[in-house]
C-alpha cells in the first residue's frame, strides 16, 4: 500500500473532512481552509497549496466515499468502494496520511520501503 502523506497542518489545526475533490482543515483561529484535491480516482492524490478560507461549514456535508481515521496526531483517509455486509470496502492501493508539515507530499510504499518527496500543486 502507499501512503501519500499531506505534511500541510500547522499547530492547532485539524482536519475536518476529506471527499474525492476538497480537504478541509480548520485552523487554530476558527477559519476553515479548503485545498483542493486531485487525481483519488486514479489512485495519485495530490493536493493544491492555495487554498479557501471560509468561517462557516457544515460537516454534514462530507463525502460518503472517502472515510477518516485519527491515529494520534494524524488523519488517514481511505477511499471507500464498496459496502460488503453492512461493512465498508476500502481500496487497498493507497491512503491519504494528512499531518503537520510545510504543505508537501512524501509518498511512501510499503511493499518496496521506499519514500519520495513531492511538491504540492501551485495554482487552483
Amino acid at each position: 500500500m502507499r501512503e501519500y502523506r499531506f505534511k500541510i497542518l500547522q499547530e492547532g489545526d485539524f482536519l475536518c473532512g476529506l471527499s474525492e475533490k476538497e480537504m478541509i482543515i480548520r485552523n487554530a483561529n476558527g477559519d476553515y481552509h479548503i485545498h483542493k484535491l486531485c487525481g483519488l480516482d486514479g489512485g495519485k492524490p495530490s493536493f493544491f497549496k492555495s487554498f479557501e478560507v471560509v468561517a462557516i461549514h457544515d460537516i454534514e456535508d462530507a463525502s460518503e466515499k472517502v472515510t477518516l481515521i485519527k491515529f494520534g496526531e494524524e488523519y488517514r483517509a481511505y477511499k471507500i468502494i464498496g459496502i460488503r455486509e453492512g461493512f465498508p470496502t476500502f481500496d487497498e492501493s493507497f491512503c491519504i496520511v494528512v499531518k503537520r508539515g510545510i504543505g508537501k507530499i512524501e509518498v511512501y510504499d510499503s511493499e518496496t520501503d521506499l519514500t519520495i518527496t513531492l511538491p504540492a500543486m501551485e495554482g487552483e
